[in-house]
């Protein structure tokens, strides 16, 4: 039994820790998706452009409820100085009661019509309003998830940069060793242990700069995110693509046009402005509706009661009311016009979203073709730089060359390598730039 026993408690340990690396490679760092999924759900824009949406939802739900019958249940209580009479004479000779406090409830109900289309027009406009919303809501989705992807692929870079310089750390530090030793070789002068340690010093200067910015990175990227009250640095895993940039990805402008939610949500507020300024219009029509109320009047402790009346009594009423803005002020001719301004101005934010769409789809084509060529351009000089300092350290241990071609040599490596993943990082953030233009969804 206790072999068994031992042997099931060694198996249960060995697939734990066949299990570990899995785990722990899941918790390294965030990848890009998951970045993006954390932001959907925490970031605080999203939040408020979907209560935005909420808002809009309930406008809506409060223009349709105009169209039907409002009941009303009122009740109230009044003290007179004089008595009062309960009811109003209904057929003479009619017994009376007279009170000073009476106490009187009531069921209202009143339907509108006929508004002119006042009403109708209404519904339409908050309908549109609130496809609006979403769709704002939406490009507020596509903005977030751009600002994501563009500082996530900051970070990508910055780390990189972060590596070379600790690379070009590394080769220094070994670099002086070496000085070290042709010094004691008498094969070297100490000036080049002095050139070799500032030049470390300055690499190991600039390590630190590029950490600092990469900390503020990472803390500007769980800004995006929502995350609060973080007590560790987040860490991120991904890598740059530098894949060409296919020819058939690029889109005709009028997809474009299909895509961007904003421009969409511009439009909805146009065609919801024109609806408005029809609702403003009918205010000058007349406007029918149907009444009725239905309840009792109650006189509490009458002062005088005639024999055969009633301390409590009911009351009703039913019938049609007729309003027609005879003279307003010109409050609804100023209404109209009001609302007409606003509806061209709407007209004009389409026209500029329509060219601001074209301008940036055309810039983010460029810019992507640009910057891979200069990709291409300092991913060919990184090759030549190291095998340039390659050279020049070979020469200077073989007593050939100067310390200051090494560390030339060193920095032209250095400064390849920086342009390299900092173009790579503009590369990927103008595709995601591109993708955004266009109003492409991850």
């Amino acid at each position: 039994m206790n072999a068994r026993y031992g042997l099931i408690l060694f198996l249960s340990l060995f697939f734990w820790i066949a299990a570990m690396p899995e785990s722990q490679a899941a918790e390294n760092g965030y990848t890009l998706q998951e970045c993006l999924q954390t932001a959907l759900k925490l970031n605080p824009d999203i939040a408020m452009a979907e209560q935005n949406a909420a808002a809009a939802d309930a406008q809506k739900d409060y223009a349709h409820g105009e169209q039907w019958p409002a009941l009303i249940l009122r009740s109230t209580y009044t003290h007179s100085l004089d008595t009062q009479r309960l009811t109003t004479i209904r057929q003479p000779n009619e017994p009376s009661v007279f009170s000073e406090d009476n106490w009187k409830g009531d069921i209202f109900l009143t339907l509108p019509l006929f508004t002119g289309g006042r009403i109708i027009h209404s519904i339409q406009a908050a309908e549109l309003l609130q496809l609006a919303s979403e769709k704002r809501l939406a490009r507020t989705r596509q903005e977030l998830i751009y600002n994501v992807s563009r500082v996530f692929y900051d970070i990508l870079a910055q780390q990189n940069v972060i590596e070379s310089l600790q690379f070009s750390q590394r080769v220094l530090e070994e670099h002086e060793q070496r000085i070290q030793q042709l010094i004691q070789a008498e094969r070297a002068a100490k000036v080049d242990l002095l050139r070799t340690q500032v030049q470390l010093a300055n690499v190991i200067q600039n390590r630190i700069q590029e950490s600092n910015i990469l900390d503020i990175q990472r803390q500007v990227l769980m800004n995006l995110m929502g995350i609060e009250n973080a007590t560790e640095p987040l860490e991120i895993e991904g890598e740059l693509n530098e894949e060409p940039f296919p020819a058939g990805r690029v889109s005709p402008l009028d997809r474009a046009y299909e895509n961007r939610t904003d421009l969409q949500a511009d439009q909805a507020e146009y065609q919801a402005q024109t609806n408005r300024v029809a609702a403003a219009a009918a205010e000058q029509w007349p406007a029918l509706s149907l009444f009725g109320s239905y309840g009792g009047v109650w006189g509490i402790d009458p002062d005088f009661k005639q024999p055969g009346a009633a301390s409590l009594e009911d009351t009703g009423m039913i019938g049609f009311a007729v309003e027609v803005p005879l003279f307003v002020g010109g409050r609804i001719q100023a209404k109209v016009r009001e609302e007409q301004a606003k509806q061209l101005a709407l007209q004009e934010r389409v026209r500029k979203r329509r060219l601001q769409i074209q301008l940036e789809i055309e810039t983010s084509i460029k810019t992507v073709q640009s910057i891979y060529q200069r990709v291409i351009a300092v991913k060919t000089a990184i090759a030549q730089a190291k095998e340039s300092f390659r050279i020049e350290q070979d020469k200077y241990n073989a007593g050939k060359g100067t310390i200051t071609d090494v560390l030339d040599a060193q920095s032209a490596m250095l400064t390849a390598e920086t342009n390299y993943y900092q173009a790579l990082a503009e590369y990927n953030i103008a595709i995601a730039q591109y993708d955004f233009a266009m109003g492409e969804s991850q």
